[in-house]
């Protein structure tokens, strides 16, 4: 049998600020005794792993791109990022529009989220929007993305 995963990630939050509203999220986790919750702080890289699609599509220009090549293109601002000196910005290679990562569109696939904070839903049905509401709440009201994940 395989897992499933729902993860919310804050995409505004800052690497300072993320464990302090990491904190809020497991006392909120704790209150509503809700299981199969992890809360995940530092720079990290959010990917839907066996969901990832065949092919990401640029927004500005609509070029498209196998998914080798938009990962090479994208390695080294992951290393970056997840070393602390970078910043989530993924140019496209064919009109270069200075994309955050979630913003590439996936054929057939979930986004990918670069994010100091991130809520990850285990083996759940999709959670309900007062879920969704409640997280955002909790993150300030920072935008967010969501990425369905199966392992």
């Amino acid at each position: 049998m395989s897992d499933s995963q729902i993860i919310l990630v804050d995409l505004d939050v800052s690497a300072d600020d993320a464990p302090i509203l990491a904190e809020r999220v497991r006392r909120w986790v704790l209150v509503e005794r809700l299981d199969g919750v992890e809360v995940s702080v530092g720079p990290l890289v959010h990917l839907p792993v066996e969901n990832t699609g065949q092919q990401a599509v640029c927004p500005t220009c609509d070029r498209r791109f196998d998914t080798a090549t938009w990962i090479e293109a994208a390695d080294p601002v992951f290393t970056a990022w997840i070393q602390g000196s970078g910043m989530d910005v993924l140019p496209c290679p064919a009109c270069g529009a200075a994309l955050r990562t979630h913003e590439w569109r996936w054929v057939d696939g979930e986004p990918w989220a670069l994010g100091n904070l991130g809520v990850t839903f285990w083996n759940w049905p999709e959670p309900g929007d007062e879920h969704h509401e409640r997280l955002r709440e909790l993150f300030d009201g920072h935008q967010t993305c969501v990425i369905r994940a199966h392992l």
